[in-house]
């Protein structure tokens, strides 16, 4: 899988449609390979891991359905599935 300046496509509709512009939407380049098959994405809270995470989802479901991918270029791989777990609602703050 590459991936070069990927963007989650979810959050540049809701930054349009809040008249925000995509001009400040921040783009991530990804590559794995048959030999890294395990990722550990560490980062401080509100670093930005769960929007990487969900536009690499993302780019991944929208090529296996034959679709555009929100990135400047792609090279990916159909894959049989595709795993996530994510919070149903992140709760900000320090506990």
């Amino acid at each position: 899988m590459q991936l070069h300046q990927v963007y989650d496509l979810s959050l540049a509709v809701r930054m349009v449609n809040d008249n925000r512009g995509a001009a400040h939407l921040v783009t991530n380049d990804h590559y794995s390979d048959h030999t890294a098959r395990i990722f550990i994405l560490t980062g401080p809270n509100q670093g930005g891991k769960t929007t990487f995470l969900r536009s690499v989802g993302i780019a991944q479901v929208l090529f296996q359905a034959g679709c555009f991918v929100p990135a400047k270029s792609a090279a990916l791989s159909p894959v049989d599935y595709i795993f996530t777990h994510f919070q149903e609602k992140e709760v900000l703050g320090v506990k």
